[in-house]
């Protein structure tokens, strides 16, 4: 038999940013792929504008806009010039252990392309260093198979409204923006949460999805812990537990 070709593999990440969980997310990744057989590389971006307004400046403002940042936090002096002998020499010490260039590696062929970590899809920052760019979305590369990770939903806000009953502690997350609600154990499609357990109580249960949960709109669509999803509209008319 033939020596299996190596599969030649992308991260496309944070691998470039002055932070240490940056900087072991991309490591521990390019080793894990690198176990698995794969020849791994790093792929850049290009960072753009920011989707909201950035108080940062960039270049040579930014460095002292920072520096200045670091002389009024509360510490001893000597501890500040060490934080900044750090940022200094990081790309200088690190960079090597990932294998970094000076030459910023775009859009390569790949058998493979790996794009994420935890603040690749975090859209909303200001940090122009990162910016967004829909290269971190996949577009623009030349990869035969695409696979992000970590991805998160954007700015969104979840209001936790408590409906004890089935627990005396129990949270239902509903987004108004996205009209929809995560229901975990207490509703679910025709049918509502056991209350037989410590703490369960069925007519308290029962209370409190009709007196928090019903009035919400019609529309919203609730993501039950078990089932298919359904929406509150149908919960009111149909769940044999409220007619």
């Amino acid at each position: 038999m033939g020596k299996k070709k190596m599969k030649k593999a992308g991260i496309l990440s944070m691998q470039r940013i002055y932070n240490y969980g940056s900087f072991l997310q991309a490591y521990a990744l390019k080793k894990m792929m690198e176990e698995c057989g794969a020849e791994v590389e790093f792929v850049d971006y290009h960072p753009g504008e920011c989707i909201l307004p950035s108080k940062e400046t960039t270049g040579m403002k930014r460095k002292i806009q920072k520096g200045l940042e670091i002389l009024r936090m509360k510490g001893r002096l000597r501890d500040k010039i060490q934080f900044v002998k750090y940022k200094k020499n990081y790309a200088r010490k690190n960079y090597p252990v990932l294998g970094l260039k000076e030459t910023y590696n775009y859009a390569p062929k790949l058998d493979l392309l790996v794009i994420g970590s935890d603040e690749v899809f975090n859209c909303i920052q200001d940090n122009s260093n990162v910016g967004f760019a829909p290269e971190l979305f996949g577009a623009g590369h030349q990869s035969n198979r695409l696979i992000s990770y970590a991805a998160s939903f954007g700015n969104t806000t979840l209001e936790a409204i408590h409906v004890p009953g089935h627990s005396p502690g129990s949270l239902v997350y509903y987004c108004a923006a996205d009209h929809c609600m995560f229901s975990g154990d207490v509703l679910f499609q025709g049918s509502i949460g056991r209350a037989d357990l410590t703490g369960g109580n069925f007519d308290e249960l029962k209370e409190h999805i009709c007196s928090r949960l019903f009035v919400l709109p019609n529309e919203t669509i609730v993501y039950p812990g078990h089932g298919a999803p359904t929406t509150i509209g149908i919960e009111k008319a149909e769940n044999p537990f409220f007619r």
